[in-house]
């Protein structure tokens, strides 16, 4: 085993999983709607609220492979003579490319790795959300640093409620990039008040091995 690469296999705790979550793997499909629906007292229903992904790119994975560490490839074959040395489970690598189903790697060392012994999430992600007048629920997860951003056309003089669910909650930004204050701020729902007109962008970051997340929206 290459000596460099043996220094990096020292395993690091995965990330708890909450069966009660659901999340949205980059195998998902870019357009898709979840949500919370409530009747109208006139009886024509609400239009569906809609979610579809703009921006999307994985960086980081992390091995969560069962039994022994996982061998890392010189190339994205499984031969004999092309392995370079081995991973831990709970180890997080840096991810420069896919191809097929490897990825390939650039930390803690370089070379390609099968994507079944990994677990990964889009790092970085935008996507359009329509609020059709319901309520609509989002729930996903960071592997290591990233930026995720829900961007909501909105009028000005309506409001914007957000439930907290699990893990860090957003931020709300303005159309011109400022973020904006809660008029009612309490422990699991935040109530804000939109004074423009124009796309609004609720934002999570990330700055290490990253979280689950989940909250629920509605524009009013």
């Amino acid at each position: 085993m290459d000596p460099i690469l043996a220094a990096f296999t020292a395993p690091v705790p995965s990330l708890p999983h909450r069966t009660m979550m659901q999340f949205f793997s980059p195998s998902a499909s870019a357009a898709f709607s979840t949500a919370e629906t409530s009747p109208q007292a006139s009886g024509t229903p609400h239009p569906k609220s809609t979610r579809t992904v703009l921006v999307s790119h994985v960086s980081m994975a992390i091995i969560a492979a069962k039994g022994p560490p996982i061998t890392v490839h010189s190339s994205p074959h499984e031969t004999p003579d092309n392995v370079l040395g081995t991973l831990a489970n709970g180890t997080f690598v840096a991810i420069a490319q896919a191809q097929a189903d490897w990825w390939e790697i650039t930390e803690p060392a370089h070379g390609w790795i099968p994507k079944r012994a990994t677990q990964s999430a889009y790092s970085h992600k935008v996507e359009q959300v329509e609020l059709g007048g319901q309520t609509l629920t989002i729930c996903d997860r960071f592997i290591g640093t990233g930026n995720h951003q829900y961007r909501v056309l909105a009028q000005a003089g309506q409001t914007l409620t957000v439930i907290h669910l699990a893990g860090p909650s957003p931020r709300l930004l303005s159309p011109s990039g400022r973020q904006q204050c809660p008029i009612n701020d309490k422990r699991d729902r935040r109530i804000f008040e939109l004074t423009t007109s124009g796309e609004y962008t609720l934002e999570l970051e990330s700055n290490f091995r990253g979280y689950e997340y989940g909250f629920s929206v509605a524009l009013g």
